[in-house]
């Protein structure tokens, strides 16, 4: 006989960096809903916020915009150590997303050239059977 396990039905809210977040513990703001850190009227991101004159305030799509217009000039200026450092941040609002598109085309086209590639195989390797077949048969 052990213990009972205990079930736990706690859902877990994610920032947009992926991390775990106890909501009852991030400030209230209901000033700036449309703000990149704030998830169901809570600041994410402060500690404290009285919501009215946030420095912090962003919408969201200036929020991606500007972190995209920062790790193009990183990537720029060949700071690899800073785009290591913010990666995390980078990816969650969106630096990556152009250079993912662009990979998932080189894949598509991979794919597209295996493909090929695989269909010749298998045309030469069918031919040479029916060569040797041909050859035994005489």
């Amino acid at each position: 006989m052990g213990r009972k396990k205990m079930e736990t039905t706690e859902v877990k809210t994610y920032d947009r960096l992926g991390e775990a977040v106890e909501l009852d513990k991030c400030p209230v703001c209901t000033a700036h809903p449309d703000c990149f850190s704030n998830i169901g009227g809570h600041c994410t991101a402060l500690k404290e916020c009285d919501g009215e004159g946030c420095v912090f305030f962003k919408k969201t799509e200036v929020a991606i915009a500007q972190c995209k217009a920062a790790y193009r000039k990183m990537k720029e200026e060949g700071r690899t150590d800073l785009i290591l450092k913010y990666q995390k941040t980078l990816m969650a609002l969106g630096a990556f997303d152009d250079e993912i598109e662009v990979s998932d085309t080189i894949v598509a086209e991979m794919k597209a050239y295996e493909e090929r590639d695989y269909q010749k195989q298998f045309e030469e390797l069918s031919k040479a059977d029916e060569e040797s077949k041909e050859s035994e048969e005489n």
